[in-house]
């Protein structure tokens, strides 16, 4: 995808529970983008995502404040529809498990 990636990065695996309650408190508008520059925090920067300055940073460009109330509960309705990895894309109740399998989901937004 010509995107640079660092292939081992120090802080991987981590716990991205933070990160995650910090997207689920951003504005709907801005999830993907805090989402993206998150991403490419660990996998391009090579930046720890659990460092609560780098959240703090990353909220304040976004207008995010953690949430971890709604982050909970996104868990738990994942749960309920038997999402097991990420990234799941659900259409129409059906689920689509991977980034190799957005070819499927274009198919199925183009009808």
């Amino acid at each position: 995808l010509g995107v640079p990636i660092v292939m081992q990065p120090r802080f991987f695996p981590v716990d991205s529970s933070a990160a995650a309650a910090l997207i689920a408190g951003a504005r709907p508008e801005a999830r993907m983008a805090l989402a993206g520059d998150l991403l490419s925090a660990l996998w391009k920067d090579d930046r720890n995502l659990a460092d609560p300055s780098l959240l703090e940073e990353l909220g304040r460009r976004h207008g995010a404040r953690p949430d971890k109330a709604q982050y909970e509960a996104y868990t738990q309705e994942a749960v309920g529809r038997n999402v097991f990895g990420a990234p799941t894309y659900v259409y129409k109740e059906e689920l689509f498990w991977g980034q190799d399998r957005i070819d499927f989901v274009r198919a199925k937004l183009a009808g």
